[in-house]
């Protein structure tokens, strides 16, 4: 198929054949193949929607290699023509994804301040705090990613995130009393009254689900940064359930 594809003398301008051509090359893993390649597409090709797909596509694979700075160069490229909302986020959250990977914590943290700031209202925004609390821990602020994961706590709780900040957090302080922390919780600020709070943390119980390891994998696309792909697997166990709990609410 990629050899049909290389036979076409228009395949650089064409969006979707340049597309396919990088996508047959990472199937074959020959990643500096389909970054000249990359490299080489007119901006015509590169600015259209498909052009950012495949842009999209091959920074995410270089990442997945460890090849950090040439991931890092498709990326900012990408934000330098990208009029789209979502692979701007994406590009910059995977920008960030670089910087920790290489334990970089100070450009990590810029990278996600930025992040935040662009997109304010995102729905991975649980993510982009979480993370950052993760970088503030790495780099001593103990305080500023106590205060980070508090609110993700108060913002979603039985979330994913939630969960994972509920371990950060318990690292950062032991004495740290969730249960007492979250019945104090009204409208998202602690309250002096103290008031029931439901959904209990006994209504989270992965255990008897069915097709469970599709929920692990896709929690663990979803930490990745891969939305759809995690999507796809929570959908599936969704289905295979027939109904909705607690623990899918991240839907």
């Amino acid at each position: 198929a990629k050899a049909l594809l290389g036979q076409e003398s228009s395949i650089k301008l064409d969006p979707e054949l340049a597309y396919w051509y990088v996508k047959l090359s990472i199937a074959q893993e020959e990643f500096d193949v389909a970054k000249k390649f990359h490299d080489e597409l007119p901006k015509i090709t590169i600015k259209s929607n498909m052009g950012q797909k495949t842009s999209f596509l091959l920074g995410s694979a270089l990442l997945t290699q460890h090849e950090f700075d040439k991931s890092k160069e498709v990326f900012q490229a990408l934000l330098n023509h990208s009029n789209s909302a979502y692979y701007n986020e994406e590009a910059n959250w995977k920008l960030f994804w670089i910087y920790y990977l290489k334990n970089d914590y100070s450009n990590a943290l810029s990278q996600l301040n930025i992040l935040l700031k662009r997109f304010p209202r995102s729905d991975m925004n649980d993510r982009n705090f979480y993370w950052q609390a993760r970088v503030y821990q790495h780099l001593g602020d103990l305080e500023n990613a106590k205060k980070t994961y508090s609110k993700i706590i108060e913002k979603n709780p039985l979330s994913y995130y939630f969960f994972l900040s509920l371990s950060q957090i318990k690292e950062i302080d032991d004495s740290f009393d969730i249960k007492r922390y979250l019945t104090s919780i009204d409208n998202g600020k602690p309250s002096k009254k103290s008031k029931p709070f439901s959904p209990s943390l006994d209504a989270f119980d992965d255990s008897k689900l069915k097709y469970r390891e599709h929920y692990l994998k896709g929690l663990r696309l979803l930490e990745m940064g891969f939305n759809k792909e995690a999507s796809d697997e929570f959908y599936y166990v969704q289905r295979k359930n027939g109904t909705r709990k607690p623990f899918l609410y991240k839907l």
